[in-house]
């Protein structure tokens, strides 16, 4: 039975010899394993380096701030101080893109009022121009009915043969002129004018005239004459 267990512990023992030979070789073979390396692991094991061995503190003074693990007391206050100052810079930086979008806000505010005010000045200058036009088309109107009115009140007062003259000259230039005078003229008035007309050209006249007179609106007499003059008489 020992004998069994004898050549159990020697079979263990040359293997795991062979195995660390083995693993040593590999060490060595890619270069990971040195003579100087190996001569350190000799002196650690011959407790030339114990003092490397040592636990270091567990503790600190409780006027010392708790390090970092893996920096010094330095480099953890200078990462402390890193990051505050990205704090502050991180609250200016959002302090400044509100000043921003506030300067925008104002900015757009105060762009659409001067657009508004714009608008209420285009429309208040339309308004008025508007009004001016239709100010100058009544003073127009006006006058040019007062010009009306005059020439009718001479038509009435010409002999029918100058009467038909005249109109015969400003129908060539202006045919709605004569109707609106033939419109406005008292019939019987304008029937000795009528009579005038003779030839074929005077009489085509007249009877576009008519023509025209009879879809035109009918406008009702402003000046007649009360009595019959000697010029009037056929």
């Amino acid at each position: 039975m020992i004998g069994k267990l004898y050549n159990l512990v020697a079979i263990t023992a040359v293997a795991t010899l062979i195995s660390t030979s083995g693993f040593v070789g590999v060490l060595y073979g890619t270069g990971k394993l040195t003579d100087a390396r190996w001569n350190l692991i000799l002196d650690v094991l011959r407790g030339k380096h114990d003092d490397l061995t040592q636990p270091a503190p567990t503790s600190q003074p409780a006027s010392q701030p708790a390090a970092v693990e893996g920096q010094t007391p330095a480099s953890a206050e200078e990462s402390t101080k890193v990051i505050r100052d990205q704090r502050v810079m991180s609250q200016l930086q959002r302090a400044n893109i509100e000043r921003a979008a506030r300067d925008v806000t104002a900015r757009q505010t105060l762009l659409n009022q001067s657009v508004q005010q714009l608008i209420s000045m285009q429309e208040s200058h339309e308004r008025e121009k508007t009004a001016f036009a239709e100010q100058q088309t009544r003073a127009g109107n006006k006058q040019r009915d007062e010009g009306f009115q005059r020439e009718l009140a001479y038509v009435t007062g010409l002999s029918p043969k100058m009467a038909k003259d005249h109109l015969v000259r400003t129908w060539a230039k202006q045919k709605a002129d004569v109707v609106r005078i033939f419109t406005a003229l008292d019939p019987n008035k304008g029937k000795r004018i009528l009579e005038q007309f003779k030839t074929a050209e005077e009489l085509a006249i007249v009877h576009e005239l008519l023509e025209l007179i009879r879809t035109a609106q009918p406008e009702k007499p402003t000046l007649r004459s009360g009595k019959t003059t000697e010029n009037e008489k056929p």
